[in-house]
């Protein structure tokens, strides 16, 4: 199989052209593509984060647990969660492999 050119269908299956789709990600190399995906996965949950933290959402489920407890959080995201847990009087250990959250 030759090599895909620029204007050749993206290998994606979007039927853009491979400039218009996925050219950065061919061209780079696999880790910045990794940075990059985890930079548009901690900007999109930045607005579903912000949503629930309008609805109270984070207390709510906060007061659920109640106080007094170790409570391990896998996926901290920016922190609201967190937040809402350490307010309800609750010890956090907060874990993500996004370093873009963190």
């Amino acid at each position: 199989m030759g090599k895909v050119g620029r204007n050749d269908p993206c290998w994606c299956g979007s039927e853009l052209k491979l400039k218009k789709c996925h050219e950065a990600y061919t061209n780079a190399g696999i880790l910045e593509n990794v940075l990059r995906e985890r930079t548009k996965y901690a900007d999109s949950w930045s607005l579903n984060a912000s949503n629930l933290q309008q609805g109270s959402h984070y207390e709510w489920m906060a007061d659920l647990l109640g106080g007094g407890l170790t409570v391990l959080e896998i996926g901290t995201g920016l922190g609201q969660g967190t937040e809402a847990l350490v307010k309800s009087d609750n010890a956090v250990i907060s874990l993500d492999a996004n370093p873009v959250c963190l």
